[in-house]
């Protein structure tokens, strides 16, 4: 694991689907005792300031950049778990399915919710 310039953590593993930017790195941690590296990910879009002409990053996001996040979340989950990591193995790491995933419950009823708005024109 590399650093950087200024001290900070080089990624293991950088993946971009267009604006969509996933950063893979190792953290260190002490588990009972011993020192491992587990694997995290940083997630951003990234865009130039128009006003000072800089690259920076943001975790929002458009509708069309959506399926590009997923995309580039998915190829690293795909990494990850294709990937042998210090103290976590492929094998340990829990895998994911459409049938796992919940909907997020609310305290207001359908008819309580204002109604979306789609902002979205193709």
């Amino acid at each position: 694991m590399g650093h950087t310039r200024n001290n900070m953590p080089r990624p293991d593993k950088i993946i971009m689907i267009g604006p969509c930017k996933v950063a893979i790195f190792r953290n260190r941690i002490l588990r009972n005792g011993e020192e491992i590296l587990v694997p995290k990910v940083k997630f951003e879009v990234r865009y130039k300031d128009k006003r000072t002409g800089k690259w920076k990053g943001t975790p929002c996001m458009t509708v069309p950049e959506i399926p590009k996040a997923i995309l580039a979340l998915q190829k690293a989950y795909e990494w990850l778990v294709s990937t042998k990591h210090d103290g976590v193995l492929p094998s340990r790491t829990p895998s994911l399915s459409l049938s796992a995933m919940q909907p997020v419950n609310s305290d207001l009823s359908a008819s309580d919710r204002p109604p979306l708005r789609n902002v979205y024109k193709p």
